[in-house]
């Protein structure tokens, strides 16, 4: 009996992981509509099996920023009205998620999982 239950526990999370990753797939699919895009991938974020991936809070820093860009073209549009409260909090939530970004590289790299020598290139990319 206990086996058959470790067994179906074992199924239950990798049901569960493969549903994180499509998660993040879904959100990439989504990425000209960043709001949408975001709220899709906020389960991710918290999240053990896709937390630690840089890609991921890599992909969510780049939805801020697109949200960011939009309100902040608005500002120097002729007639525009930006919500500044979006514009400020995207900001905020944009550097959160780089730092994490970040952070998740570097450990990744200190694991050894990573090398040094793509981060440098990657780097960029946070």
């Amino acid at each position: 009996m206990k086996k058959v239950l470790f067994t179906v526990a074992l199924m239950l999370t990798a049901c569960l992981a493969q549903a994180q990753v499509s998660v993040v797939k879904e959100a990439k699919s989504n990425k000209s509509k960043p709001e949408e895009a975001a709220k899709i991938l906020e389960p991710a974020l918290t999240n053990s099996e896709t937390a630690g991936d840089p890609e991921t809070w890599k992909l969510a820093g780049d939805f801020q920023k697109s949200i960011y860009d939009e309100e902040n073209m608005k500002l120097f549009l002729p007639g525009g009205k930006a919500d500044t409260t979006k514009l400020y909090n995207s900001l905020a939530k944009m550097y959160d998620y780089y730092l994490k970004c970040d952070e998740a590289e570097q450990s990744k790299v200190k694991s050894g999982e990573l090398k040094k020598q793509n981060t440098e290139k990657r780097m960029l990319k946070c």
